[in-house]
Order: C-alpha cells, then structure tokens, then sequence
C-alpha cells in the first residue's frame, strides 16, 4: 500500500466531489463568456497601450476566430503565439481556443533558432506575432498573422471552442529545455481551471486588481493570475518588461491587490521597498516558479506585515500548483512549500525502486491529480518516463528531492540532478543557498558542484552581493556556525547577476562555468 499525502482545504469545503470541483465551467472560452455575462463593462486588461472590457475582450478574440478559421486554422490545429505581456496574447489566445485550434505559447526571448526548434516540436498550422517580435518569426517558415492588426473578419455566432471537451488541449507549454531537447507540456481545460480555480478560492480573490509582470507564456502568469483574474472578474495589468521601479508604481496607481512573482521580482521589489516603503493595497502576494529562500520571505512579510503570503510550489507538467503553503503558516514555517494543492495527491519515493521512503524522510516528489498533463506533443518516449501509474493514480515525476513532516507540510530539498557528491557525501546546494540567503549582504545565491581531482565535486557559490562582496572567509564561518563543514564552499564568485535561461531560472550549468 502506498504511502500518500494530501489536504482538505478550509478554502474549498463542499466545493469538490473527490478530487474535483463541483460546479468549473466546460472550458475556457465558456469561462470567458460567464464572465461576460456577470459583468461586460469590467476592465478585464490593461497594458501601456489600452483598457478593454470583457464584453470587448469577447468580442476581439471572436473576430480573432474568425480571422484564424479564415486563414485555414480548423479544430484541433496547432497555433503559435509569439507575443509579449500585451493584450494582443490573450486576445490570440482566447481566439485560437475559440477557434478549437490548440495555442502554443513561445518564448519571446528566444532566437530565432531556438525558436526554430521548438515549430519542430508542435508544427503549428500558424504562427500569431506581434510586431517587436515579427522578425523572428518571419525566420521560421510558418505562415504568420500580425498580432497588432485587429482581427477583422465576419462574427460566426457558433464558435467550436465553446464546445470544447473539459479534456480538449488549451495550451502547450515549453519545458526551458537547460538538459536537452525541449518538450511541449500538453495541458487541458481541466487542468487549467482546476488549478486556477484553486488559487481563486485559497487567495479570496473576487474582483482583484492584479499586476502580471512574469511572461504569459509561463504557467505563473497565465494559470496564476490571468486565469484566476478571469474566473474572479478582475482585472489583469500587464506589464511587458518588469523593472523593479516600474512595477512598484504600477502597483500604487492601479490599487494592486494582487500579485503572483518569480523570488526574484521579490527580491528586487524589497530593494525599492526599502526606499518607498511597500504598497499598501497588496492583500495577497504569492511566489512561484522557483524556490522562495526563508529570508526573502520573512522580508516581504516585515515589509507588508497587512499582506497575506503564499509560498507556492509546482511545475508546468501539473499546471502550476502542487503545493501551496498557508498565509497563517508562512512565517513559522517558511521553509516550507505547504501542503498538497486540492485534489493533489502527493507521494515521496526513492527515485531508483519508486517504492515510498516514509515520512520524515527524503525522496523524489511524485504527483497526482486534475491537474496532471495529459502528457508531452509528439513524445511518447518522454511521457512514459515522466508518468508513473500506482493505485489507479497516474502520477508525474517531478525529478525534486522532497520530504513530508509529521504535520503534512511539504519541504523541497533539491532537484535530484543538482546533488552534490563530494568524495561519497551527498550535499544538497539548496540547503546551503538557505543558509547563505541568511547573510545580510547576500543579494541572491547559486551552489553547485563543480569538479575537484581530489573529492570529485566540491561545493561552489556564486553570490550577488547587496553592495561591496564579503570576505569568503568571513562567509565560510558564518556558514560553520549553521551546516556541517564538508557542505561550506570552497570556491566562491562574486557575480553582478546570476546566469538565466530564456524561462528566467537560474542556469546551474554556466553557474558551474564560471568556475571553470
């Protein structure tokens, strides 16, 4: 029998039968229409160019309908959007799913020859791009739309896409690709609305004003805020660059409420917020897409002590959530990612048997539940390694090192690959980055191992400092005074940033560059 791990939410009491919601609309273009039925004059987006209503929002991605079935875009098609943080991308968005066309979001970072890669991946039917990024795309040999020119073919009054199976594809999302060949995550209307619907109810939101200032083609902004927004009737300010600066006055003038960032806008945003003091219409701020250090999160809450703050932990194969730590527990358990999300079912295994290692005790994290992918495009290869069925459950790999408490709550110990093995002793540089984050003058951190003729990997970190870098030495007894000596670095880096991939994670492969 397996040993399995999950939570009933107060936030969802009576709203679920089993593993899922009662009452979720069919899909996202009906999510859409509701919510035009509820409120049409709403501003439902804003960018640096324009406001529109849900009502207008409705009306523009049924023309971009139109225009795409015009162009030869038929039910179950692929097609690309190459789009920045603007209106135009959700528009095409919402268009191809009403359409019945299957969206894949790219990257707009990206070269043209990464992108190149990924059209071999989904072969889109059409690629939609707007015009900063049109030249790119024009590379790639696909025949392409002008995302900034209004769709302006004949309204149908039937579109396909309001008849979608909850199980039909409503987005393909990019894996970042740091290990190999990337992989297009095929993800469902269910999956979307289920996790987003999760997030609505746990934040409380209803009517939010929120500000998405990480990229709509990553799970954080589409299911963590955007669809949220939607489901709550809210509005979505969107913001194409993020600069600390900049997002923290978009925040005082549009009433933000809510916000959802990567540790890293956190991070920056504290440094502002030293200077101006927090916005004090934040009532929820939420982290994911990477791991959120202790320090950063008892920073954010000594700043804003008036904002509730969730940890949040997942991955693009299980549409964001998997985890999702308490407001009420933030502080006391910081270094905590929280409990199972509703409807997750969650168990920690020993990655070699995949047999459970019991409570307390570390393994790779496997996940369950309504909000699982289907499974990657055109890669049954990649698919049948990722997903594991045990007790009638299909479950996904999430290749992270985890443990679970006597209390439930959930603990990320490292991803599986990045162990350190220093001459037989497993070193987890997640932990060290913990410890690190707690220097005063440590901006952000990266560890990693890195050769060693003697021990075969030692410990390696790359710091940003807050201003004039410390003595390593000075580094290594704070360190001694918290972890074992075997784990302190022996190398160091003082770097002005951390190297990032185009999904702006840290890149632990040029981190291990830098000390080569």
């Amino acid at each position: 029998m397996s040993e399995t791990y999950r939570y009933e939410w107060p936030e969802t009491a009576g709203a679920m039968v089993g593993d899922r919601y009662r009452h979720l609309p069919v899909n996202i273009s009906v999510a859409l229409q509701e919510a035009v039925e509820r409120t049409p004059g709403a501003i439902a987006l804003t960018d640096d160019r324009s406001r529109v209503s849900y009502a207008v929002l409705m009306a523009s991605a049924s023309r971009a309908a139109c225009t795409l079935q015009a162009a030869g875009v038929g039910a179950g098609d692929v097609v690309g959007i190459l789009c920045g943080n603007r209106i135009p991308l959700v528009v095409w968005y919402l268009g191809a799913l009403l359409a019945g066309a299957e969206p894949a979001l790219l990257n707009v970072r990206l070269t043209a020859t990464e992108l190149s890669a990924l059209m071999q991946v989904v072969h889109p039917r059409l690629l939609v791009a707007d015009r900063e990024h049109a030249d790119r795309a024009a590379d790639l040999s696909v025949p392409m739309l002008d995302a900034d020119r209004p769709a302006d073919a004949a309204l149908r009054s039937d579109l396909p896409g309001l008849h979608a199976s909850p199980d039909a594809c409503a987005a393909l999302f990019f894996t970042s690709g740091t290990t190999g060949r990337s992989k297009a995550v095929r993800l469902s209307h269910r999956n979307l609305l289920h996790s987003a619907e999760s997030y609505r109810r746990i934040f409380g939101l209803a009517g939010s004003v929120t500000l998405i200032a990480v990229p709509l083609f990553h799970v954080t902004g589409l299911i963590g805020q955007w669809l949220p927004s939607l489901l709550a009737g809210g509005e979505a300010v969107l913001m194409p660059r993020f600069e600390a600066a900049a997002a923290d006055s978009l925040i005082r003038a549009h009433a933000v409420d809510f916000v959802f960032f990567v540790p890293t806008i956190f991070v920056r945003l504290l440094r502002v917020w030293e200077e101006r003091g927090a916005p004090p219409s934040i009532a929820v701020a939420a982290s994911g897409g990477a791991t959120l250090p202790a320090a950063v999160l008892t920073a954010i809450a000594a700043r804003a002590p008036w904002t509730r703050i969730y940890n949040t932990y997942g991955m693009t194969e299980v549409a964001s959530p998997a985890t999702i730590l308490p407001a009420l527990d933030a502080v006391e358990r910081a270094v905590s990612v929280g409990r199972p999300a509703p409807g997750a079912v969650l168990r920690v295994v020993d990655p070699a048997t995949l047999g459970d290692v019991g409570r307390g005790k570390s393994g790779e994290l496997l996940i369950a539940g309504p909000m699982v992918m289907a499974g990657y495009q055109d890669n049954p290869e990649a698919t049948r390694m990722a997903l594991v069925e045990a007790g009638g459950r299909m479950y996904v790999r999430s290749g992270d090192v985890a443990r679970v408490d006597d209390d439930g709550f959930v603990y990320i110990v490292d991803r599986l690959k990045d162990l350190i093995n220093r001459g037989g002793e497993k070193i987890l540089g997640g932990e060290v980055e913990e410890a690190l984050y707690r220097h005063p003058e440590v901006l952000e951190v990266s560890v990693v191992g890195v050769p060693d003729p003697e021990w075969g990997e030692v410990v390696a970190a790359a710091v940003v400092y807050r201003g004039q870098p410390v003595d390593p030495e000075q580094l290594r007894g704070f360190l001694k005074e918290r972890l074992a000596a075997y784990k302190v670095p022996t190398r160091w880096r003082a770097v002005d940033e951390l190297p990032r991939n185009a999904n702006g994670k840290v890149d632990r492969s040029r981190v291990r560059a830098i000390f080569s």
